[in-house]
């Protein structure tokens, strides 16, 4: 299914067509403005489960959870999360699941 973009979307609902266009089932986030438009996007999609997080390590949980679940999932996060979930990154390193 393709959606159609508006011009105010941009790179940002590139973010979100790429991912849909990868076979991402579920986009797991914290609530953040950069990606507003993408979540906004992922929110509105039926086929697409949009969760929000309180902290990015619960995000690795749950992608690792819907990876041997069969489906595909994003961790979408500002640069300052990937510092917050350095320790639960070696669960996504050891299990080897895509990430």
């Amino acid at each position: 299914m393709e959606t159609e973009q508006s011009p105010e979307e941009g790179w940002q609902g590139d973010v979100f067509r790429v991912l849909k266009d990868h076979g991402v089932k579920y986009i797991v986030y914290v609530p953040d403005a950069g990606h507003s438009t993408a979540l906004r996007l992922a929110e509105a999609d039926s086929e697409v489960q949009a969760v929000v997080l309180t902290t990015e390590e619960e995000g690795i949980g749950y992608l690792a959870g819907a990876w041997l679940g069969g489906e595909r999932g994003a961790l979408l996060m500002q640069s300052s999360g990937v510092g917050n979930c350095i320790n639960t990154r070696a669960l996504q390193s050891c299990a080897r699941f895509p990430c």
